[in-house]
């Protein structure tokens, strides 16, 4: 879950610039005779698509894997085998959802905080942030898990405090 949601946050960094509607795509959608509320809910599914594409293409083996391993380990019936791959499924995806928001929501703010060039700046500066925040994951989570030595099953403070652990 947590690669999954750093490949989500980089993918939602690198666009950036396309997350909401600019004055461009409204130059170019609102002649056409499509209703305002059509355009931003097409933009509404185009989020989620993209997210349940990330989703499908970095955790659909990983799902797929669970699942048989499922089926070796217990021997369930097929709707037990389904139930459980479709709400690792889900649970990945809402994740994916909850990361990309987030990068939303955060550009958001810094909208109604800023404006011109100012904005451009900052907007720059947390973007190459970001960028290194998320890509700094795939160096020291797997480290993190080396000191360790014994991960707890039980719900401790650090489940409150890494928000991959809030979607288990």
């Amino acid at each position: 879950i947590t690669f999954s949601m750093t490949l989500t946050g980089l993918f939602a960094v690198f666009t950036w610039d396309n997350m909401f509607l600019d004055h461009r795509d409204f130059q170019n959608l609102l002649p056409l005779p499509v209703k305002n509320r059509t355009i931003y809910i097409s933009k509404f599914f185009s989020v989620l698509a993209i997210v349940g594409i990330i989703s499908l293409a970095f955790s659909g083996l990983s799902v797929l894997v669970y699942t048989v391993g499922f089926i070796m380990d217990a021997g369930p019936t097929v709707t037990q085998v389904l139930y459980h791959g479709v709400v690792l499924f889900l649970t990945i995806f809402f994740a994916n959802l909850f990361m990309f928001l987030l990068l939303a929501a955060l550009q958001a703010i810094l909208f109604f905080l800023f404006r011109g060039h100012f904005l451009v700046r900052v907007s720059l500066t947390i973007q190459v942030g970001l960028l290194f925040g998320l890509g700094s994951v795939f160096v020291w989570f797997p480290r993190m898990v080396d000191t360790y030595p014994g991960i707890p099953m039980v719900i401790s403070p650090h489940h409150y405090v890494f928000p991959p652990l809030w979607f288990n």
